[in-house]
């Protein structure tokens, strides 16, 4: 977490091949090996999450804090936080207090800041096994959208928008509950209107279920995979879109005739 990282190689690892988890490693054999290169290897059950941290719908301390005390004896458990922010100060303070109030773990935690080129979301996309959101509330929610497009089942509330796609197929359902909040615009913050509280527990629980699932039912861990990627095809994909815009402006111009 001391290091600032300018391009970086995800790769997993087979079972035969033994690493420090947590550490640096040198770039892969043919990777391009500048001196500002890291090759960071994955191994064991890997769960992703992308947000910006400044975002407060986005309860990432929760995941974090709730990913540890699922996995803290466990050093085959790996959270990668890809934060989508131009500063890191924003967050990394936050982290290392939440690392010294968790301390000991075994489980290993990656913090990425910045942006990742598309091949290098890819490499990333490839190495999840699961992605995980815990918003209060989402308009789309893209990042989880773009994993489960690539067959990744998800651990996230099925609330607001992501109510249309998350379901017990393709996804561990992370319980919430109703509770007052401030529209986002309102100076006043005065309580005009709801938001969702998760539950952390929920969320805790989600990561021991979705673990357990991978080691002893493959099967079912790839009909997820499969749903997920089944439910932003049927919502979302250029097809479904272009047939539901070309309707819309049909009935537009209809109308206008009449």
């Amino acid at each position: 977490l001391g290091l600032g990282l300018s391009r970086l190689s995800l790769r997993r690892i087979g079972a035969e091949a033994t690493a420090n988890a947590g550490a640096a490693l040198p770039a892969a054999p043919g990777a391009e090996t500048g001196g500002d290169t890291v090759s960071l290897q994955l191994d064991g059950t890997v769960y992703t999450s992308v947000f910006n941290p400044e975002d407060g719908r986005k309860n990432w301390k929760d995941i974090v804090t709730a990913f540890c005390w699922a996995f803290r004896a466990d050093p085959g458990k790996t959270l990668v936080l890809k934060m989508s922010h131009h500063n890191k100060s924003v967050f990394m303070g936050d982290l290392l207090l939440l690392f010294s109030k968790l301390h000991p773990f075994s489980c290993r935690i990656v913090a990425l800041h910045g942006f990742l080129a598309a091949d290098q979301l890819r490499e990333l996309v490839r190495a999840t096994d699961y992605y995980v959101n815990a918003s209060s509330a989402e308009g789309q929610c893209l990042p989880l959208l773009e994993f489960m497009a690539e067959a990744v089942p998800a651990i996230a509330p099925d609330h607001t928008a992501m109510q249309m796609y998350i379901n017990e197929d393709n996804a561990f359902i992370v319980r919430s509950s109703l509770e007052p909040q401030a529209w986002p615009i309102d100076p006043r913050r005065a309580y005009r209107t709801t938001t969702q509280r998760i539950s952390w527990d929920s969320l805790r629980q989600c990561f021991a279920d979705s673990a357990a699932l991978l080691e002893h039912d493959r099967a079912r861990y790839q009909a997820m995979a499969a749903a997920a990627a089944r439910a932003v095809a049927q919502n979302f994909s250029s097809e479904k879109i272009s047939r539901d815009l070309a309707a819309f402006i049909g009935s537009v111009v209809e109308g206008k005739r009449r």
